[in-house]
């Protein structure tokens, strides 16, 4: 039922701003829609076939999504809902919800160099050895994040800070059991040195909860960075190197 109340709060949000929007501001609203229906014939496939008697399968994912992007001067937004599904991983006439927000964030331009994007949002950066969409997953990867975005004509600056809790229930900070990050942050440098030469470096921390505890945490660093040089239109060179 929960479920279902913040579906419906989020295709209220949407509705509302576009009704809300006067005719100046909805020339700038855009509204996309996705639908990828992905079958797989899997034989081994993430898991090497153990016997002969193991039969391959057949299956058929498919990602529907719909999202509304909104742009004004000083203020930018965009939501994304999406829905994942398994032909058949649902019995017919079960009351079963199955969306999400995929994305639901608002961005602030702060200063004419200084940006703020506030909520969920895709985070991509160089190559995406680091930092991905993974979007090959019908999922992909989403992060809650508060990002300050720094440019100039030939600097690139962005710092990100999350921080993740299980529930807003809790009245003191609770053990974080999800798989995933309970806080992470990020800092990303790019330049552009001329025509021919970019660079990019990245750190990034992240906070995790141990296997088989209920309290304790460690820490991971990863750092590196990406060189582009460009020659020529038909030669060009890029390095990468990474440390965690």
């Amino acid at each position: 039922m929960e479920q279902n109340y913040r579906i419906n709060g989020i295709l209220y949000l949407i509705v509302f701003a576009v009704l809300f929007c006067s005719n100046s501001i909805l020339a700038q609203v855009t509204v996309d829609a996705e639908f990828k229906p992905r079958t797989e014939f899997r034989n081994g496939s993430k898991k090497l076939r153990s016997s002969s008697d193991q039969l391959p399968e057949v299956v058929t994912t498919q990602r529907s999504s719909l999202g509304l992007t909104f742009l004004n001067e000083g203020v930018s937004g965009r939501i994304q809902i999406s829905d994942v599904r398994t032909w058949g991983d649902t019995k017919p006439k079960s009351d079963v919800g199955t969306f999400f927000l995929k994305e639901g964030w608002i961005k602030f331009n702060l200063t004419d160099s200084l940006d703020l994007k506030v909520g969920r949002q895709f985070a991509k950066y160089d190559d995406q050895r680091i930092l991905a969409n993974t979007n090959w997953n019908q999922v992909g990867t989403q992060h809650d994040l508060a990002l300050f975005m720094y440019h100039n004509k030939s600097v690139e600056a962005h710092w990100a800070l999350a921080y993740n809790n299980e529930s807003s229930s809790g009245v003191s900070e609770a053990y974080y059991p999800i798989l995933y990050y309970k806080a992470m942050s990020f800092l990303w440098l790019n330049n552009d040195w001329n025509d021919q030469l970019n660079t990019s470096f990245i750190v990034l921390a992240d906070w995790n909860a141990k296997e088989n505890t209920d309290h304790d945490y460690f820490s991971r660093y990863t750092m590196g960075g990406m060189l582009k040089y460009e020659a020529s239109k038909k030669l060009k060179f890029q390095s990468t190197l990474y440390y965690q």
